[in-house]
């Protein structure tokens, strides 16, 4: 689990809750799907936060923010 306040894309500053907001707003279920949407700048510099060698730190976030979308709110 990330803590909201964690810098999850380093060249843009994007925190791990601004992510998990945007991709529980826009019920973006894919890492393609959110490196598509236009709303936050994420992994588009350096590109280490998309990185797939284990699993990205954006992927984390997704799958984190999609468990987030199963539960009741």
């Amino acid at each position: 689990m990330f803590d909201n306040s964690k810098i999850v894309c380093q060249c843009n500053r994007v925190k791990a809750g601004e992510l998990i907001e945007l991709i529980k707003r826009r019920e973006v279920t894919t890492l393609e799907e959110l490196l598509d949407q236009d709303e936050l700048e994420v992994g588009n510099k350096c590109k280490a936060c998309k990185a797939l060698e284990n699993e990205s730190t954006l992927g984390l976030v997704l799958k984190q923010a999609n468990i987030k979308m199963l539960k009741i709110d």
